[in-house]
């Protein structure tokens, strides 16, 4: 049988067990190297994350729904028997990180968005999928947006670390930038780096309404000065065998490790 997943709706998930959460991991509490000293000066022991149920968590950095990526990431979640949860970055409202370093000692942001109690989610999971796409040379904002609001999980006790990360990369071109980037943020975090799916991705100006008047559209970069957009160059993920048995395989390797860590 193989495992669920559950799309999340930021607009309708309450947060009252991930806060309460929050306020005890919070409530009294120094961090000091490696100890956590409360307010009588007594140690305690390392706090504990909030227990979730979803081991996986694939994180689709897309605007569109349904798109090349998210497919992917969901394809390699339902070919593990562990539960998943998607979560669409374009639902939430994430704010950059402004660099105050108020989580040095919390492990939490004190920024009010829905990225701050999703931290909660991302330290109860056992691995994580992160799709993304390149833009100028590198990975697209809100993707990049995301992984820096991860910070405040390396502060003393590195809450990553362990953890499985997978990539999932789209792009009509420089995708194997985003591909390394991905790896770099998944060894920066000491997790284990499982692999990669690269995804023949779409030019944006194959939907642009003035693209054949553009003497700049990436059609005519990609495929010459005297071409015009035809369906051969939309690439779809169902049309890929080899890129969904390669989620597939990755789905499966996923599966074992977990179990093997479990």
């Amino acid at each position: 049988m193989k495992g669920s997943i559950q799309a999340l709706d930021f607009k309708q998930v309450s947060w009252r067990r991930i806060y309460s959460c929050r306020l005890t991991a919070h409530m009294g509490e120094i961090f000091v190297q490696n100890e956590v000293i409360d307010n009588k000066g007594e140690k305690m022991k390392e706090p504990q994350t909030c227990t979730g149920t979803n081991k996986i968590l694939g994180i689709s950095g897309s605007p569109i729904k349904n798109g090349n990526i998210e497919q992917a990431i969901n394809l390699i979640m339902q070919n593990s028997t562990h539960e998943g949860k998607l979560v669409r970055l374009s639902n939430m409202k994430i704010n950059p990180c402004i660099g105050c370093l108020k989580c040095d000692s919390t492990n939490q942001c004190i920024q009010k968005d829905d990225m701050s109690p999703f931290l909660h989610e991302i330290r109860d999971a056992k691995a994580i999928i992160i799709g993304a796409f390149p833009t100028f040379k590198s990975i697209n904002a809100l993707s990049k947006t995301f992984i820096e609001r991860l910070y405040p999980l390396k502060h003393r006790y590195m809450l990553t670390r362990g953890k499985i990360g997978i990539g999932v990369v789209s792009g009509f071109r420089d995708s194997e930038k985003v591909e390394d980037y991905l790896r770099s943020v998944f060894d920066w975090f000491q997790m284990e780096y499982l692999g990669s799916l690269r995804i023949p991705g779409n030019a944006p100006c194959l939907s642009c309404a003035v693209e054949e008047d553009c003497p700049y559209s990436n059609v005519r970069i990609m495929y010459g000065p005297d071409k015009g957009r035809s369906p051969e160059m939309f690439h779809n993920i169902q049309r890929e065998t080899g890129v969904l048995e390669e989620a597939e395989l990755l789905g499966v390797r996923l599966d074992k490790r977990l179990q093997e860590i479990s």
